[in-house]
């Protein structure tokens, strides 16, 4: 007998699905209580029983209290179509179409369990493809295959607690790959994706632009988070961690070629935790916590990462090969080897350049707290660092801020510190080095200030603040442009009086220190500086960096070197 029971019909709004515009329902509805009448809907079971029956032809609404048993969480509304509505659709008995008409799909409309144990691939792929906005009410969805998105999909769960994917394959869960770059406008929120099986992906993007990923956790995935170009991503508000079987994983915002890049990726509020004190999980993290190549602006604001020294260690932020122009805003990390490394790196090696680190906390590190190696080919270009705190050496001969291959090093207004009682670390670490300003910082409890490598040069070292440091520098510092003045417990530093020059001759002050020389006794005709005669035939004389004092005598006079 054919349905027609009738109860009044509820409106319902289109959001672009693939079934039949319906704003106009109101308006096409019969008398409540008239059977069968045209905009009239019914109640029935579940889907799967209305898939068995012949539905009367008055009735446009079918209401359903589940999937495949009454309660299954699959409730939703259909309406009647003119032909097959594609995904979310079903065939009647009578060969009546039926097109999903919910504002919000779930995969429980199309039979998921959310149990962690069914394989719900399947219906989260129906859900994706029958509607731009799916819900995922509380459960566990394991997938073994990939869900491939739309363009415009939303991945809404109940919360990160309540909604969780389980990645049952070396498979990426959620995906959307391009071929050429293209519009995404994707959203994933609120939900966990966690590895249970080794080499999974939570989350992968290719040449897709406009994305978010707000509210996520993602636990022992091989890679939580695979951006490969594309421009426009937010990750907000994210943590990354361990479970059981695998460690945290890895974010990756990079450019797979070296004839393009990812533009504008932003990170914020992204926290690794590896698992100290989480009984029971696998301890540590991917190593880099968070791998960046061929970005421009990039920004990584607030990120955090925790006792990243467990397993065996990583750094955690890596910046490598052509990244340009980013900002590395606040955040801290214990426990990394390093806590921001930048390097060439592989391919097309082009170092990075036009970065800024601001308030970067680092502490308790293994190599280096901030790491500038561009001792491949290629050169670091504009690296400035401000404020933070860097602390904590775990042990002898570490760098705090080590640079290879830079050209134009700001480093300001850190606090550089080892709090062990040890006095591990060097503060700076500088080798082929042009063109850097190292002021208005605080060292304290250090092997040794600064060490220079035979090829830096024009440094601008002022305004530091140098305390209990075993040694204040190593290496020659005295090349061209090079001043280091005003610095409390660094100046003045043990400098060897050269030679009196041939009487006339120009000595050019080449120390990188300002000096104060002091000329006696001896037969003096004229004192010059830069060229200049004086009036004085002996006494102190200042010489600033760069300049020149000849002497002109008959009988050798004394003189010596202060350092100021």
């Amino acid at each position: 007998m054919p349905i027609t029971s009738i109860i009044p019909a509820t409106p319902s709004i289109d959001v672009g699905r693939q079934r039949p515009a319906i704003s106009l329902l109101p308006t096409l509805r019969g008398p409540r209580g008239l059977p069968g009448a045209s905009g009239e809907e019914v109640n029935v079971g579940t889907r799967a029983y209305a898939e068995t029956q012949s539905i009367g032809a008055g009735v446009s609404f079918l209401r359903t209290a589940g999937y495949a048993t009454v309660g299954d969480g699959g409730a939703a509304l259909y309406i009647r179509a003119m032909s097959d509505p594609g995904a979310g659709g079903f065939q009647s008995a009578d060969g009546a179409w039926w097109a999903l008409s919910d504002v919000f799909v779930t995969p429980q409309m199309f039979g998921a369990a959310g149990d962690g144990v069914t394989d719900d691939s399947a219906a989260l792929q129906e859900a994706v493809d029958a509607s731009l906005a799916v819900r995922l009410p509380p459960g566990n969805y394991l997938v073994t295959t990939p869900i491939d998105l739309r363009i415009g999909s939303s991945i809404v769960g109940a919360g990160r607690d309540a909604t969780r994917i389980t990645v049952g394959a070396a498979i990426a869960a959620l995906r959307r790959h391009h071929t050429v770059e293209a519009q995404g406008n994707i959203l994933i929120a609120d939900l966990a994706i966690e590895g249970g099986h080794a080499g999974t992906t939570g989350i992968s993007f290719v040449l897709v632009d406009s994305t978010e990923i707000r509210s996520c956790d993602f636990i022992g995935l091989s890679v939580n988070v695979s951006i490969d170009r594309g421009r426009r991503h937010l990750i907000e508000g994210c943590t990354a961690e361990g479970n059981t079987s695998y460690k945290a994983g890895q974010l990756k915002l990079f450019s797979s070629v070296d004839d393009n890049y990812i533009f504008y990726p932003c990170v914020r509020s992204y926290y690794v935790n590896c698992g100290l004190f989480d009984a029971g999980v696998v301890t540590g993290c991917a190593d880099p916590a968070i791998y960046t190549r061929r970005t421009i602006e990039l920004r990584l604001d607030d990120c955090q990462v925790d006792h990243a020294e467990r397993d065996s260690g990583a750094d955690f932020i890596l910046i490598e090969n052509d990244s340009q122009g980013g900002k590395i805003n606040g955040g801290s990390s214990h426990g990394a080897k390093t806590g921001v490394k930048f390097r060439t790196g592989s391919g097309v090696q082009v170092g990075p350049g036009y970065f800024e680190i601001l308030n970067h906390d680092v502490d308790a590190f293994t190599v280096a707290a901030i790491d500038i190696d561009c001792s491949q080919p290629g050169v670091g270009v504009l690296i400035s660092i401000h404020g933070g705190i860097l602390t904590g050496a775990r042990s002898t001969g570490l760098p705090y801020v080590r640079a290879r291959q830079v050209i134009d090093l700001l480093v300001a207004g850190v606090h550089i510190e080892d709090y062990s009682g040890n006095n591990y670390g060097t503060a700076f670490d500088l080798d082929n080095v042009i063109g850097a300003v190292i002021a208005n910082n605080e060292l304290r409890n250090l092997e040794t200030g600064f060490i220079f490598g035979a090829t830096t040069g024009a440094l601008r070292i002022h305004g530091n603040s140098v305390i209990n440091a075993a040694a204040k520098t190593s290496g020659s510092f005295a090349a061209a442009g090079t001043r280091i003045a005003n610095n409390y417990g660094l100046n003045p530093l043990a400098l060897t009086t050269p030679s009196l020059p041939a009487s006339g001759a120009t000595y050019t002050n080449n120390t990188g220190v300002p000096l104060r020389i002091g000329i006696g006794a001896g037969t003096v005709s004229l004192i010059a500086i830069n060229g200049r005669g004086t009036l004085a035939l002996a006494g102190q004389f200042l010489l600033d960096v760069g300049e020149t004092i000849a002497i002109t005598y008959t009988v050798a006079p004394t003189w010596s070197f202060m350092p100021m």
